[in-house]
């Protein structure tokens, strides 16, 4: 891929949504153990703190709608109910405003899993504010929906490469294309004929 790395801890929104490769059917975040050795090689996971089951299933939870909300920001839809998913962690991680000497941020009071999935969503509160969550993109094709970073200037790129998955896709609405103006010619021949005998 040749896909940019997003800014700063905005890289983790990245790299969690990419824990899964649907293209290859690979899980970074398979179990619990794995979860939790990924949070903590971020910073996100005391050491001697555990990943729980349920814990592993609501990271699972928050990575699809990550990469739903990537996708949103490459014009899919934005669906309200991965919004109120959000929103529930933040009450569960019990995020708050805080301020600083360095201005506004926030504080997230629950430690454990649930901490950590509430600073994830953190980030992506902060990158929202900023201006830059828009640029945290997934590409559209469904083998693939890698997320990446746009850094084109007027924020246009669509795909995570043009060789990998741009250029399929558009091959791919070419040929359907061809074969509908093909199938549109047989018809329109099919009709002539039928005309032609029925004057006969």
């Amino acid at each position: 891929m040749d896909g940019d790395a997003a800014p700063g801890r905005l890289v983790l929104i990245q790299e969690l949504a990419n824990s899964f490769d649907v293209r290859r059917g690979r899980d970074d975040l398979a179990g619990p153990r794995d979860a939790a050795g990924w949070l903590r090689a971020r910073g996100l996971l005391g050491p001697q703190l555990a990943v729980t089951a349920e814990d592993l299933a609501r990271l699972h939870g928050l990575r699809e709608v990550l990469r739903r909300m990537c996708l949103a920001n490459n014009g899919a839809e934005l669906h309200a109910a991965d919004i109120d998913a959000l929103n529930v962690l933040v009450r569960d991680s019990d995020m708050r405003p805080a301020f600083t000497v360095h201005g506004v941020g926030l504080d997230i009071l629950s430690s454990g899993a649930v901490g950590a999935l509430g600073q994830i969503v953190g980030i992506v509160y902060e990158a929202i504010r900023d201006g830059t969550w828009g640029r945290v993109k997934a590409c559209p094709e469904d083998a693939c929906n890698y997320a990446f970073y746009d850094t084109s200037r007027n924020g246009s790129r669509v795909w995570c490469s043009m060789a990998a998955c741009g250029s399929k896709v558009k091959m791919r609405a070419y040929r359907a294309r061809a074969k509908a103006d093909l199938n549109m010619g047989k018809t329109s021949v099919d009709r002539h004929r039928s005309g032609a005998q029925s004057t006969q």
